[in-house]
């Protein structure tokens, strides 16, 4: 038989009823001021945003976000993700591709570098192609903010052709990114439509690296013998070609060639 006894009570062993004892909330200690939280209707037209007062900083209102209700740092949103996931599929492309060279890299290989299956590859580049160009674009920046830094300290001609030129040889990696990149137009020259973007992507950089000299020479009143537009080529070819020549050839002395070069686009005296 069941026996109801009323909330807060229970039954002994010789059937008389007795007082349980309630548990007792936790006091506060003096001064400790309980969190508030506010919440708003968005479906009315108002702010969604709901806030946490924390008294430990000075009663500081904070939105309240999934640390706070769970416990749990907040979950990334859909466009976080898809972002990082970009991320770490151009970090591991590079990685492959300066490993096994473009034509021997594969979608599967880049993916499983990244953590992913190849599907999230081409769901974000369409395939390798598309994929080394966001590699190239990355590295292209990269190069780009580098190059401006060393621009913006230099204060005289000498400083300037030291930027263009970095001392020592190329290092193994620019070596075999510069043979990856000569995979890429040898397989895209009967490719129009792969070919046009490679193109119009390096174009793109060099028209953002001919403003740098140009600006900077006239600020250092330096000579230039070529339009920027071509020194730009003559540059790129002339340090592709030295870190090709490197590759097969370790006694080519790529510094003094290319300070060589420099010296004939940018020669001593002032501007005409």
């Amino acid at each position: 038989m069941c026996v109801r006894c009323a909330p807060g009570s229970q039954i002994s062993s010789n059937g008389a009823m007795s007082e349980w004892p309630l548990p007792r909330r936790r006091a506060r200690s003096a001064g400790q001021a309980k969190p508030a939280r506010t919440a708003k209707n968005t479906r009315a037209g108002k702010d969604d945003t709901r806030t946490v007062t924390d008294p430990r900083h000075g009663n500081t209102v904070y939105p309240e976000t999934d640390r706070h209700r769970t416990g749990r740092p907040a979950r990334p949103t859909r466009a976080q993700s898809q972002r990082l996931t970009r991320e770490r599929l151009v970090a591991a492309g590079r990685v492959v591709f300066l490993r096994r060279g473009y034509l021997a890299a594969t979608v599967e290989e880049v993916a499983a570098e990244a953590g992913y299956t190849r599907g999230a590859l081409y769901k974000h580049f369409g395939g390798k192609e598309g994929l080394w160009q966001a590699v190239l674009d990355a590295r292209a920046q990269a190069h780009l903010s580098a190059l401006r830094a060393a621009f913006d300290g230099a204060s005289s001609r000498a400083e300037l052709l030291a930027a263009l030129a970095p001392p020592g040889p190329p290092d193994e990696e620019a070596a075999r990114w510069s043979a990856a990149a000569a995979e890429v137009l040898a397989a895209t020259a009967r490719q129009p439509a792969t070919a046009a973007a490679v193109i119009a992507a390096q174009r793109r950089h060099d028209e953002e690296l001919a403003a740098l000299p140009t600006r900077h020479c006239d600020r250092l009143r330096v000579r230039s013998a070529l339009p920027p537009d071509r020194t730009v080529v003559v540059l790129g070819a002339l340090g592709a070609g030295l870190a090709l020549r490197r590759c097969v050839d370790r006694e080519v002395d790529a510094a003094a060639v290319t300070a060589d070069v420099l010296e004939t686009l940018f020669p001593a005296g002032p501007p005409g």
